[in-house]
């Protein structure tokens, strides 16, 4: 039988006997996770400077190389059990699928320079398009790429017929959560991530 190490826990904001409970049991408070969401259809700017296309397959290796250590505000690598090349390892591994499964895109920004960034979607049946990883070169931050890349997504998936936008990002990621408030998302939900440890190393 193989011994669970560690427990994930996912509490609501406002579910404060669960969260006690948790506290009570161990369980250690690594992140909040705030959901966001946009009604589609909307109009968008398309940045003229910057080119958005589909990522190709061959191009893994260099998106690997800008989502390596970009994600730092996650819950994992707040969590000094899992070690930064485990957590670096795993969203390699999630970014590496998104070129798997036929309900999910990988979008890039470049300029005449290259790709400047990335955002990863899931369409899901109910024509909702949920944002999943977003990652931008250091050296390129600050150019627009992010924006762009979601100004073309809402305008993609407009034209498509999708009916909602959802982005879920860490209450400590101010950056993303300027960028979702600056195009007029909601926040329509807030949870409590928490990490319980019942193993020694």
């Amino acid at each position: 039988v193989q011994q669970i190490r560690c427990l994930y826990y996912l509490a609501n904001l406002d579910d404060v006997p669960s969260i006690h409970a948790a506290e009570n049991m161990g369980f250690q408070l690594m992140d909040i996770r705030s959901t966001f969401s946009l009604q589609l259809p909307q109009i968008a700017y398309l940045d003229p400077d910057l080119e958005v296309r589909q990522a190709e397959p061959w191009e893994l290796p260099h998106l690997l190389e800008i989502s390596t250590g970009i994600f730092c505000n996650a819950r994992f690598y707040q969590d000094p059990h899992f070690s930064t090349q485990r957590v670096d390892q795993m969203y390699n591994r999630w970014l590496e699928n998104h070129f798997q499964q036929s309900n999910t895109c990988i979008w890039v920004a470049e300029d005449e320079n290259g790709i400047l960034g990335f955002t990863s979607v899931e369409v899901t049946q109910e024509g909702i398009v949920r944002l999943s990883l977003t990652g931008v070169q250091p050296s390129a931050r600050r150019r627009g790429a992010a924006k762009a890349i979601k100004n073309f997504i809402i305008d993609h998936y407009s034209k498509l017929g999708c009916v909602g936008l959802e982005s879920i990002t860490q209450g400590r990621n101010r950056s993303l959560i300027n960028i979702n408030n600056s195009f007029g998302f909601r926040l329509v939900q807030q949870q409590l991530w928490y990490h319980g440890w019942f193993l020694d190393d």
